[in-house]
């Protein structure tokens, strides 16, 4: 069934204040296949330096929506290098790149991933996927983003990319695995790299961009502005995104699919130039998701947010070489709430579940709230030539903090089940870890790297915690 998305995209120029250019596209596309996300390009694990387009390269595409992709490539596929050793992870890998993806093709960073051979996901909500690869599920993976661990605050309701939206995503490499040592435990790793700020070579210059995408089934919106600035020395972004829908319609007789979601993110990033060897990097994204509805799940999601900074300290003699000290630290906390009492949860999914005469003579309400922070710092310390052997040591400690929390009440807001609050206590975990690898080259083709690491896990609980 074809569905109308009417795209408007808009693009501007500022160098002294000029406007540049301008423009509106209507196009009614057929839908991807199931599980595709239509536009994304899958390449073969490279350098981060690889595909980068120069700033006075040609255009990849024609009309509007080319020349936005090709302001937007040269501005953001820059050559950013936030780590060699985060892009070579020394296992098979594939890297997604997410900048050719038009704003409605794929609503969540797991729906592009669907473009990798050894990724497929289990749908949650309409705004969100939870990705496998090579059939480990989600609490299996190691997910990163920028390098800082994306985790979940419950399994049946989140994934590990939930509160990263493929429009600020530059790049996503999948490790099949099963093991790489820079990232800690892990069966499969996701990494994805966020836009960075544009590298300014010369006199100031700011652009501007902004994207709308309109779907008729479910009314579903897209809405995106960008500003990006440069100077010499420096560079900074900021990106606003918008996401929402309403219930989503099957056709025939069949009733609506409960399917509404609202969501935004904001995206701030930075770069500066401390001299020709070393430079700061910082980023900050909220993310916050509103009546998100969860078709089988117990209850909805009311609202969700996220917050995570991250900066980075690095030292490159070479730009275009691996030789490099990175220091980085970070702060990441999800929290959310929810609960069963829209109607078409009870009409749905809950009523006939928990009024069932044998159980009870009521309806039964289900609250639930959770929270997830991690913080952490690691440093790397990459030795060596392109063409020549490379040494990496690192070291990195990370503390999880974790609590969930389901009450079942009745009309009267007396707790069912004898008083029971489930859920997962207030709990912590610590993880130092060190890390060491060597990468051999043997030709332009092919390398071997050889390594590991070792990391020492601390788990605690609180037991005075009423869960």
């Amino acid at each position: 069934m074809a569905r109308t998305r009417i795209a408007i995209a808009v693009l501007g120029t500022c160098l002294l204040g000029m406007p540049v250019a301008w423009g509106i596209a209507q196009e009614t596309p057929m839908p991807p296949p199931a599980g595709e996300a239509a536009g994304v390009r899958v390449e073969p694990s490279s350098d981060s330096s690889s595909g980068v387009q120069s700033p006075n390269s040609s255009p990849p595409g024609s009309g509007v929506r080319g020349l936005l992709d090709l302001d937007l490539e040269q501005l953001s596929r820059v050559p950013i290098r936030a780590g060699a050793n985060e892009t070579n992870l020394t296992a098979p890998s594939t890297n997604v790149q997410t900048g050719s993806i038009e704003g409605g093709s794929a609503t969540t960073t797991a729906e592009a991933l669907t473009e990798a051979p050894s990724v497929t996901t289990r749908r949650i909500s309409a705004i969100n996927l939870d990705p496998r690869v090579r059939g480990y599920h989600s609490s299996q993976l190691n997910a990163t983003a920028n390098g800082i661990p994306q985790l979940k605050t419950r399994v049946d309701i989140d994934s590990v990319f939930s509160q990263i939206d493929p429009g600020i995503v530059d790049r996503v490499t999948v490790v099949d695995g099963p093991y790489t040592p820079f990232f800690g435990p892990g069966f499969a790793f996701l990494t994805a790299e966020l836009i960075p700020p544009p590298s300014g070579n010369g006199r100031p210059e700011t652009r501007l961009a902004t994207e709308f995408v309109y779907g008729t089934n479910g009314r579903s919106i897209y809405h995106r502005d960008g500003v990006y600035s440069a100077g010499r020395g420096w560079g900074a972004l900021v990106s606003y995104g918008l996401r929402s829908a309403n219930d989503y319609d099957p056709g025939g007789h069949a009733p609506p699919v409960p399917s509404s979601y609202q969501k935004w993110d904001g995206l701030f990033a930075f770069r500066f130039d401390l001299d020709s060897a070393s430079r700061l990097e910082f980023n900050y994204l909220r993310t916050e998701m509103n009546d998100v509805e969860l078709p089988g799940i117990i209850y909805d999601i009311n609202n969700s947010k996220n917050d995570q900074f991250n900066l980075r300290y690095v030292i490159q003699e070479d730009p275009a070489g691996p030789e490099q000290l990175v220091l980085q630290t970070w702060w990441n906390q999800t929290y959310y709430h929810g609960d069963s009492l829209r109607p078409s949860k009870q009409e749905t999914f809950y009523e006939q579940f928990y009024t069932l005469p044998q159980f009870f003579e009521y309806p039964v309400a289900t609250f639930g709230q959770g929270n997830l922070r991690t913080t952490g710092v690691r440093a790397l310390r990459t030795l060596g030539e392109v063409d020549d052997v490379q040494w990496t040591f690192g070291a990195d400690w990370r503390r999880y903090r974790q609590r969930y929390q389901e009450t079942d009440v009745d009309p009267e807001g007396r707790i069912l089940y004898g008083g029971n609050v489930y859920g997962i206590p207030d709990s912590q975990m610590d993880d130092l870890g060190a890390l060491a690898n060597v990468r051999l080259p043997l030709s332009d083709e092919l390398s071997i790297d050889v390594g590991g690491r070792v990391d020492y896990c601390r788990a605690s609980i609180d037991a005075n915690d009423p869960i």
